[in-house]
């Protein structure tokens, strides 16, 4: 009998070490039905004076684990969006090290429906089985102790109010506006143009693709953590860049959705445009700007925490 009270007490003992020792890092999970793709976290907004940094963008965890990514040239486009956050968008670079992955922050947006969810999204959205393309997740998780530790470190040295978080990855996007069933006795409906809701005014149709609409599509987003100086996270939020294009026949036909190739990635620093606007910006640039300015606007209109 002593014997199994000493082992108990020692596996007790054991497990609440174990216990302690783990970092739970705070983490956020929203279901999100339609751009703009924000969750208002708390009430409290950035003063117009308020003085912002920027960590440099990274790569998601899932892109980061992606061979396509790897491949990519994404280092470059990466340190095309830090240097235009810091000229274009007047935000001052905070020096924060990740030697892990797991160390840092991560944000997810995109559907659930696709075997991407990270852990830290526990449910998938609950909705009807014919309406896939409304679940969606908006979510994220702080770095471990020593990342905040850093982050707040850097707040406090370079006297700054809060700090942006950017990262770079992809997520899956049904198109909006298909071609529906309403019941076995009745013929399909039209439907609004296919198109994909990317993001702030950003309608991309699916009129040049060949893809099934039906079908879920790679969409490669900028997203972002508002993080005060007490490690309080106020917002987060993302923007989509471009979408993967064109999926083969043979793609469609087994329910596979369209990944984007490494030529694909390859040309969103130079060659993808916003052919729907004045000059044709770069569609990073776009997104990218309306990211931090959502992100930092202390006027936004919201209700139950999402943006009207």
């Amino acid at each position: 009998m002593k014997k199994i009270l000493l082992t108990s007490l020692l596996l007790c003992g054991f497990l609440f070490t174990g216990f302690i020792g783990l970092d739970l890092r705070p983490s956020f999970s929203y279901e999100i039905f339609r751009s703009p793709y924000y969750r208002l976290i708390r009430k409290t907004a950035p003063a117009a004076n308020a003085q912002i940094g920027f960590v440099a963008a990274t790569l998601d965890a899932r892109a980061m684990e992606n061979p396509t990514f790897k491949d990519a040239r994404m280092p470059a486009l990466l340190e095309a969006i830090n240097q235009y956050v810091q000229d274009s968008l007047s935000l001052q670079p905070l020096n924060i090290s990740t030697p892990k992955l797991i160390d840092g922050p991560d944000i997810f947006l995109g559907s659930v429906l696709q075997g991407q969810r990270p852990l830290y999204i526990t449910a998938d959205c609950p909705q009807e089985k014919e309406s896939p393309e409304y679940c969606i997740r908006l979510a994220g998780q702080l770095g471990n102790k020593a990342w905040m530790q850093q982050l707040q470190e850097q707040i406090s040295k370079n006297n700054l109010d809060y700090a942006l978080v950017l990262q770079i990855g992809e997520g899956y996007l049904y198109p909006n506006g298909k071609m529906k069933r309403v019941n076995a006795l009745i013929e399909k409906r039209s439907a609004p143009q296919a198109g994909l809701d990317m993001g702030t005014n950003f309608w991309l149709p699916m009129s040049q693709k060949l893809v099934a609409t039906n079908k879920p599509i790679d969409v490669l987003f900028i997203k972002g953590f508002l993080i005060r100086k007490d490690g309080k996270v106020i917002r987060l939020g993302g923007e989509g860049i471009t979408a993967a294009s064109k999926a083969r026949f043979l793609e469609q036909a087994v329910n596979i959705s369209h990944e984007f190739s490494e030529e694909e990635l390859n040309s969103v620093q130079n060659n993808v445009r916003r052919e729907d606007l004045p000059g044709r910006p770069l569609n990073w640039q776009i997104a990218a700007r309306h990211l931090v300015k959502t992100l930092t606007n202390p006027n936004l209109e919201s209700r139950g925490g999402y943006i009207k």
